[in-house]
């Protein structure tokens, strides 16, 4: 934590000068540019990345230019030219930056489908293991490798209003949550050994755990 905390103070000054905003964490470095003129964009863009790359060169700090892409947000067709050391800058459809999954598109379903993914191997190991594992390790293995995942940069990605729903099993959540629900559903079917189709608040409530709307609610909060 120190060595990256060092590092951002090594290179503060990289955004001095900068028509663009610059955002840095450790070696990641984005910058941005909102126009409603797409050649203002693209000049500004291009000139704050020469001299980004000058400053590398000053400071011996060579970039990676094959991690350098770029993505663009708006109702254009049109993409802005974007030039590094002579190089067109690919531009990408979806980007995890930061464990944050991105695409052009104002929805977080990609994200959502990532996270899905990622812990969807170990609830299967739980199941796999459910009559060896005490309720308790269950417990601990949905906490530790699970619950982490779900809740990460949930502030953002969840920030979205709740869509009351009938009483149902699942939470009321909106649509492209959905999977993250049924997979902490299936998680605590798992660890309490319920049947499925039995009421998701009494599962809960009997693990302790909370529902997704409380997660979230109590994360931007903490916010």
């Amino acid at each position: 934590m120190l060595g990256s905390l060092l590092f951002v103070i090594f290179i503060d000054d990289i955004r001095n000068n900068k028509q663009s905003k610059l955002r840095l964490f450790a070696d990641d470095t984005s910058m941005y540019h909102s126009s409603n003129n797409i050649l203002i964009s693209e000049n500004m863009l291009n000139q704050d990345l020469e001299n980004v790359l000058e400053w590398t060169e000053f400071w011996q700090l060579p970039l990676n230019l094959k991690k350098c892409v770029a993505m663009f947000i708006g109702k254009v067709s049109t993409r802005p030219q974007l030039l590094l050391n002579g190089n067109m800058i690919q531009y990408v459809d979806r980007h995890k930056h930061l464990g944050l999954h991105l695409t052009p598109k104002p929805d977080w379903s990609l994200h959502v489908y990532e996270v899905t993914k990622k812990c969807k191997y170990t609830l299967y190991l739980m199941r796999c293991f459910k009559n060896i594992l005490s309720t308790t390790t269950l417990d601990q293995i949905y906490k530790s490798y699970i619950l982490p995942v779900i809740s990460y940069v949930d502030v953002i990605y969840a920030c979205a209003k709740e869509i009351q729903t009938p009483n149902t099993a699942l939470p009321t959540v909106l649509a492209y949550l959905k999977p993250i629900a049924r997979l902490q559903y299936d998680a605590a079917l798992t660890v309490s050994g319920a049947m499925r189709l039995s009421s998701r608040d009494k599962v809960l409530n009997i693990l302790g755990w909370l529902s997704l709307e409380h997660l979230f609610a109590m994360h931007k909060i903490l916010l």
